[in-house]
Parts: structure tokens; C-alpha cells; sequence
């Protein structure tokens, strides 16, 4: 995942695909049931992951983080 993501925005290239609303999907519930933080700001898949919270008007942003 990580090197397929450095070189393009989405798993699906240059817009998401399938793929990434799946993988999104696995690592949204992380980021709501945990408090843990899973991944360094420079890491790719966190670049990732912020693209992907604001895909569709930021509608996984409205999903509180656990704190």
C-alpha cells in the first residue's frame, strides 16, 4: 500500500476506486474506536487517509476521532 501510494493519490490512481473505500473502511474504525495513533503524519498511508476523510465533502471528518 505504501509504495503503490507514493507514486499516485489513490489506490485506484489518480481518483479512488473500489480499493480504497475498502481499505479506508478498516482504518476509519481504527481511527474512531482507538485513541492509539496508527500512523506517523509523513507516513504515505496517512496522507492517504486524510485524502480519503475528505473525499465527498469531508463526510468521514464528521465521524468523531476517539480522544
Amino acid at each position: 500500500l505504501r509504495s503503490t501510494l507514493s507514486y499516485q493519490p489513490f489506490i485506484g490512481g489518480q481518483s479512488p476506486l473500489f480499493a480504497d473505500y475498502i481499505v479506508f473502511g478498516a482504518l476509519q474504525w481504527a481511527r474512531i474506536a482507538s485513541p492509539y495513533r496508527l500512523l506517523d503524519d509523513s507516513d504515505a498511508v496517512a496522507q492517504w487517509l486524510e485524502r480519503c476523510l475528505d473525499l465527498h465533502d469531508g463526510l468521514g471528518r464528521k465521524v468523531a476521532a476517539a480522544v
